[in-house]
């Protein structure tokens, strides 16, 4: 793909210091079928990072997030138009490409990515997090980065030691740590402190006084949803969408998939070709937040959906996934992100966007209609993919025909008497 460049910026790229990922990079989107013009605009991106560490001074083995970080926030992308919004040269592909080049330097220099104890001390964390306690990656990234600050706000520059540390000192710290809406980071950093903490334990280091000292948050995990989805409400949703278009088609095939089968976005992203049975009628649930798969009887609806993607609408790929991107990334796996930008868009087109903007109400929706229709909790939780009955409760908060049987009626008339 680089001989389609001008010589003249092929000699600028010999001359840039990563040329060699560079190469390997061009040889690995013309094998997976990138776009051309997005992946030249990848390969830009690429020099223009190795342009900015050598005038930096950075070695591409110290090349870590917070110098990404760095770069993305000070670079600016050259540009000949006035109004650089309209270039797909922005900070999504740059940010794209100087995070390729990230995990370009930790596969290469794996040992150089490990310099500090606190590092060290994230990474078996973080592969404790993965390993043994099965917990979903984006978790783990979350609690490696609260680790991170943990460790560092301590320790930074010494050597870390949990026996200098009192319950007085964490909560300080937890009052610290800057809330966002209802707390959420607080109640993070403490579920991650429970889990390091534990972790330790498992280690032989007494960190009993610690764990006991951490604050306590009230879970609001079990609380309905502020909206609730009505059948009609979903009916508008599914009408706005142009089925005649291979976008509508996946979109469709994805929202059924979320209110007939209950899936989480993430795992609607990640429908490869043979988690699907034809031939016995049952699709396999990936449960990533889980990652314990289950089988589940293909209905109807969402059946026929998805073949009328995979037959008129999906492009040629070579990736085994159901749901693949049809522009940029052509033909790569479609990230769940994406799709739920795509239904996000959705509900405004659909004039539901003041009460409606995410995708989980449609797993809400489906959960509730299988609890109107009798299902017990348990099969609903087996469905669902929860560990804890507890989880699976929630739907039987909003189950609005079943309040309704039980609601005693407005005492109208003694109102009125006593008026």
């Amino acid at each position: 793909m680089l001989k389609y460049y001008h010589p003249n910026r092929i000699a600028e790229f010999r001359n840039n210091c990563l040329f060699q990922f560079m190469e390997t990079e061009a040889a690995r989107f013309r094998h997976q079928e990138y776009s051309f013009k997005y992946a030249r605009h990848l390969l830009t991106s690429i020099s223009y990072f190795g342009n900015w560490l050598s005038k930096n001074h950075i070695q591409i083995k110290n090349v870590n997030a917070e110098i990404v970080a760095r770069f993305l926030k000070q670079f600016k992308p050259p540009t000949k138009r006035k109004d650089n919004a309209k270039t797909i040269l922005g900070k999504p592909v740059i940010g794209y490409a100087a995070r390729n080049v990230l995990d370009y330097v930790k596969r290469t220099y794996p040992l150089e990515q490990i310099k500090t104890p606190i590092q060290r001390e994230i990474y078996t964390f973080y592969e404790y997090l993965r390993n043994e306690r099965n917990i979903a990656r984006g978790t783990c990234v979350r609690y490696r980065n609260f680790l991170d600050t943990f460790l560092k706000y301590f320790f930074e520059g010494k050597r870390i030691s949990m026996r200098s540390l009192t319950p007085p000192m964490i909560r300080d710290y937890i009052e610290w740590v800057p809330s966002t809406l209802d707390e959420r980071k607080r109640k993070d950093t403490c579920s991650m402190l429970n889990n390091y903490f534990r972790f330790l334990a498992m280690k032989g280091i007494d960190v009993l006084d610690l764990s006991v000292g951490l604050p306590s948050f009230q879970s609001k995990h079990h609380a309905p949803p502020a909206s609730i989805l009505y059948p009609e409400d979903l009916k508008t949703l599914l009408s706005t969408i142009d089925r005649t278009t291979s976008i509508g088609k996946r979109t469709y095939a994805s929202i059924l998939c979320q209110t007939d089968l209950c899936m989480r976005l993430g795992d609607v992203a990640k429908i490869a070709l043979n988690d699907i049975d034809w031939r016995n009628g049952r699709i396999r649930i990936g449960n990533n937040k889980g990652r314990k798969p289950y089988w589940l009887p293909l209905p109807k609806r969402v059946g026929e959906a998805i073949a009328d993607y995979l037959k008129n609408g999906r492009p040629h790929s070579i990736y085994h996934y159901v749901f693949v991107s049809h522009y940029c990334r052509k033909n790569h796996p479609r990230q769940g992100m994406h799709l739920y930008y795509a239904i996000k868009n959705l509900w405004k087109k659909a004039g539901l966007g003041e009460r409606f903007f995410g995708t989980r109400i449609l797993r809400h929706f489906g959960a509730t209609q299988m609890k109107q229709k009798g299902n017990s909790i348990k099969v609903i939780s087996d469905i669902l993919g929860h560990t804890s009955l507890q989880t699976t409760a929630i739907y039987a908060k909003v189950d609005i025909p079943a309040l309704r049987l039980i609601a005693q009626k407005w005492p109208q008339e003694e109102v009125s008497h006593e008026n």
